[in-house]
Parts: structure tokens; sequence; C-alpha cells
């Protein structure tokens, strides 16, 4: 009996011992991984830094000498990043406060008489389009980073248009943007003298696609391939070529929606990481 007792003492001062070593070893472990975890937070490698924090914290979820250190560290990590973030953020609006006064000199300002805080710019070739009575797609840019489209047509008859298309001229492929259609909102249709007019708007989430797909052939400077359709819900019911002007007119107001959204989005990635520093800093 005093044998088999000695048996279970001598088992139990083995296991202890032997964790107490395997514990002590994923100690030293884990704080290596943290000497990492500095080492690549001084690099500006914020990413990899914290996956080596996560990956000591699992080699010692118990220790508390590590979890008070991995603690300190993964805040210390998020306060430069964000630091690191704001910095650079701000550079970049920096640059964008310089250029988009610039853009905005060649642009027409257009008042929301609905929405008196909102001012949309307009290309000025587009009022010229209206004053010659021709048909256009009418693209509006709003100092929040928004674009508006609008289609007009103008002609003998009416056509009583819905939607419209953008097509790659001539193509064996039929290159064609989504189907966007009128958002029920500012539509009109009326005649003056012997021409029909009208006019069709769409919503910002279509209007951003058809922009995306118009930027595409500008990059590759075929923007003139493109013709606009105008359609009801069965078929085509009046095209509209790119002429140079107007190729031009959109390319600009592009780009000038290109700057003013990277504003915006620039401003809300701003305003996250600054309440992540306060939050971080205190």
């Amino acid at each position: 009996m005093r044998s088999l007792f000695t048996s279970i003492c001598l088992s139990l001062s083995l296991f202890v011992l032997f964790s107490c070593g395997d514990d002590d070893n994923k100690r030293e472990e884990a704080l290596a991984k943290l000497e990492e975890a500095r080492s690549l937070e001084q690099a500006d490698a914020f990413a990899e830094a914290i996956a080596k924090v996560d990956s000591a914290i699992a080699l010692a979820p118990i220790d508390t000498a590590v979890l008070r250190q991995a603690t300190r560290l993964k805040r210390y990590i998020y306060l430069q990043e964000s630091n690191d973030k704001l910095l650079d953020i701000q550079a970049k609006l920096g640059d964008l406060a310089k250029k988009i006064p610039q853009q905005l000199k060649a642009f027409q300002k257009v008042e929301n008489k609905y929405y008196a805080t909102e001012l949309n710019y307009q290309h000025p070739y587009f009022a010229t389009l209206d004053k010659q009575e021709r048909s256009f797609l009418r693209v509006r840019l709003d100092s929040l980073g928004g674009i508006h489209l609008a289609s007009i047509y103008v002609g003998r008859n009416p056509i009583k248009h819905e939607l419209v298309e953008l097509r790659e001229q001539k193509s064996e492929q039929s290159y064609r943007s989504q189907r966007i259609a009128y958002d029920k909102a500012l539509n009109y249709r009326f005649s003056v003298g012997n021409k029909y007019w009208e006019i069709v708007s769409y919503g910002e989430q279509d209007s951003k696609a058809m922009a995306k797909f118009m930027q595409k052939y500008i990059a590759q400077n075929e923007l003139r391939k493109l013709e606009l359709h105008y359609l009801d819900e069965k078929k085509s019911k009046h095209r509209l070529r790119f002429d140079k002007n107007y190729a031009k007119a959109i390319e600009e107001s592009l780009e000038l929606y290109d700057l003013l959204h990277r504003r915006d989005s620039l401003r809300h990635q701003e305003a996250k990481f600054a309440r992540r520093f306060i939050r971080l800093n205190k």
C-alpha cells in the first residue's frame, strides 16, 4: 500500500515538473513573438505585427505576464497605425485641396433649389447643348462626391424612353453597359413648338455604374467608340454618338467626379481613424 502511494506521488510530481517546464517554454516562445511584433511595428508592418501578437496570446492564453504585455502592445500598435493613417490621409487631402479648385474653375455652379446646402457642378458644354436643343446625356456632380446622370432627348416625335444603355459602335462582341432605368424623380416630358422634350434622371447608384463603364473607355482613349441608346421596355428608340467635344466634356466631368469622390471617401476614413486614435490614446 505504501509503495502504491509512493508511486502515485512520484507520478504527480513528474507531471507537475514537466507541465511547468512546458509552460516556461511556451512563455519564452510567446515573449519572442512579442519581440518580433515590436520589430514589425517599427517597420510599419502593422497587420503582421498584430498577427504576431495574436499568435503569442494563442501560445500562452492563461499566462498573465504574456497577456499583460500583449494587450499593451496591441493597443500601442493600433494607436501607431491610426496615427500613420491619419498623416497619410491628411497629406492626400492636402493634394486634393490644391487640385479640385483648379478643376472647378472650368465648371458651372448649378444651385439645387430643393437642397440649399448642396451645390452641383456641370461642364459648360452641356449648357451649350441645351441652348442648341440637342439630345445628350447630362452629367452633374455634387459637392459631396456624388454623380447624377440625366438623359435629354429632343426630337420631332416622342419616344417615351425609360432606360438608357451604352453600346460600342460596330462591335461584333456587342460590348454594352447595364441598362439603367429612370428613378421616377425628376422626369419631364413636354413639347415646345414643333419639338418634343424628354428629360429623364437616374439614381446615384445607376449613375455610378454608368460612369464606371465609361471610365474604362476613357482610360484607353476610346470614349468616342460609344453611342447612347434611348430605350423603352422593348427596343432602342433613338441613339446618340459621342462627337469630339461631347466626349471631352464627359471625360473632364468624370475626372472631376473621381477627385470629388476620392475626397469624400478620404474624409470618411479620416473620421474613422481619428475616432480610433482618440479612443486608444485615453
